[in-house]
């Protein structure tokens, strides 16, 4: 097994020859991962093109990889699989676990959504509701106490504050 590498962007497209049945092919495998995560990239295409073959061993380090990306709020997208081994992800139950693109470009389009900035809470949630009530009376001291928690930047409330004047919620 050989394993190709290119980087797209923030994303590494990782693109195996052969099969990643082996033991000396999954261990390969591993180590670079392990590497890559070391790395600190965040992002996974594998791409089946050129796979044969995918066993268990190989199943658990990529699981593993998914796991540890979690947290990193990282993703791994398949893609071009062969029909035979997207039906041994499926058998296995693996199907939930993996995002399986049609082609490469699929899987990079995933990946950028996935990397695209969240955008600010929207006026319903409570947090805005509980900040624009505190905002209309002058509350400054609620202001500081939710950016010391973490809970907004003061560019944030520096906006919102803004938006709820130019309505009339707000002194300015």
């Amino acid at each position: 097994m050989k394993l190709e590498e290119q980087r797209e962007g923030e994303a590494m497209v990782l693109a195996p020859r052969g099969s990643l049945a082996a033991a000396a092919a999954c261990s390969v495998l591993e180590q670079r991962l392990a590497a890559l995560l070391q790395e600190r990239v965040r992002f996974y295409v594998l791409d089946g093109a050129e796979l044969t073959g995918l066993g268990s061993a190989a199943l658990r380090a990529l699981l593993r990889l998914q796991r540890s990306l979690r947290p990193l709020h990282g993703r791994l997208v398949f893609c071009r699989l062969e029909p035979r081994l997207r039906e041994t992800l499926a058998v296995a139950g693996f199907e939930r676990d993996f995002d399986v693109a049609a082609d490469r470009e699929e899987a990079l389009a995933r990946l950028r959504a996935a990397t695209s900035p969240p955008e600010p809470p929207g006026p319903s949630s409570g947090l805005e509701a509980a900040l624009a009530a505190a905002l209309s009376a002058g509350h400054a001291p609620l202001d500081a106490r939710l950016v010391a928690a973490g809970e907004l930047t003061p560019e944030w409330v520096e906006q919102l504050r803004a938006a709820l004047a130019g309505v009339g919620a707000v002194r300015p």
